[in-house]
């Protein structure tokens, strides 16, 4: 594919499985896009509705479609690997296919990066979509240090609005099954910049039975899934936590296991952690803490040794001046 008025090709990803319902919204959205060099990538990992023939008739009406049907249920990592090997452009985008872009997303991105060559990734805001009403924005930081400070928290991205150069030569790992976005992230941290356009360029629908959804409401897989990736984002920060100490950090994350965590362990890890880190990560590690402290439940020794430490009264004024600067902005 040749490139358009000195455009560089852009290959969007677009993995697909049992989306029917969603589908031919989510990959017109790309097709439709003011940016037009593009290289759409549609992979089917074996659907069993009408998936397949949607994409099969779409592929027919956009040359610049390419169909791919994998010849068994390759999952979600390996079927976004797949779909990078495929591409041939300068960058890649990820799209989902239940998701819509907005027409002017890939152009903005592309501009972003070709002002930006020191910058790898660049993803955008977002819209949340339940039943085609739009229910909120989904905003991430914008700026590098701030997206790599929220590593320590929760992925920076909204996965499926990201562009990135394929010069990183990007790949998902299979051992963060459930994470895998959140720890390329983590990979890429430590050799390119990344930035979030903070305009709202995608709208990411809420399904109840989303693989999201699903990894959400198994808790105990989710503080599994978390921990793996929080171990790998420590050792490549140079952290050095026990298995122990990793669990007490991955609970504080996590809300749902708020009630296992020992308050004097935790304290322990976060002064381990802010010894190493910049100041925006030590004031959101105190605002954490403070939320556990306010969502808990405490024996009295607990609740005595909360009020006995400084993260407490710290994360406290943090949360305090953000709700009156969301007053009064």
């Amino acid at each position: 594919m040749q490139k358009e008025d000195n455009q560089p090709l852009v290959s969007v990803v677009i993995p697909c499985y049992n989306a029917e319902d969603f589908v031919e919204e989510a990959v017109r959205s790309i097709m439709t896009q003011s940016y037009s060099n593009l290289q759409i990538i549609l992979l089917d990992d074996c659907s069993t509705d009408k998936t397949g023939d949607i994409l099969i008739r779409l592929e027919q009406e956009d040359n610049r479609i390419i169909y791919c049907k994998n010849s068994t249920n390759l999952k979600l990592i390996e079927t976004l690997n797949k779909g990078i090997t495929l591409a041939t452009g300068e960058y890649i985008a990820r799209m989902d296919a239940d998701d819509i872009s907005m027409p002017l997303r890939l152009a903005k991105q592309v501009e972003y990066l070709e002002a930006n060559p020191d910058c790898g990734v660049v993803g955008t805001s977002g819209m949340y979509l339940d039943n085609d009403l739009i229910t909120g924005k989904f905003c991430k930081p914008v700026m590098d240090q701030q997206i790599k400070e929220e590593l320590f928290f929760d992925s920076p991205f909204i996965h499926p609005s990201i562009m990135m150069r394929k010069s990183l030569t990007p790949v998902y790992d299979s051992h963060f099954y459930q994470v895998e976005d959140y720890a390329l992230w983590v990979k890429l941290s430590k050799v390119t910049k990344f930035h979030n356009i903070p305009e709202a360029l995608i709208k990411y629908r809420i399904l109840k039975n989303s693989e999201t959804r699903k990894s959400q409401s198994d808790h105990l897989g989710r503080h599994s899934a978390l921990k793996n990736v929080h171990d790998y984002l420590f050792k490549v920060n140079n952290i050095l936590l026990n298995s122990d100490e990793m669990d007490q950090y991955t609970y504080s994350m996590y809300k749902f296991n708020f009630s296992k965590i020992e308050p004097p362990v935790l304290k322990a890890v976060y002064d381990k952690i802010v010894a190493k880190t910049t100041s925006g990560v030590r004031m959101r590690l105190a605002e954490r803490w403070f939320a556990t402290f306010i969502l808990s439940r405490h024996s009295m020794r607990n609740f005595l040794f909360y009020l006995s430490t400084y993260y407490t009264y710290i994360g406290m004024l943090s949360v305090c001046v953000k709700r009156m600067k969301d007053v009064f902005s």
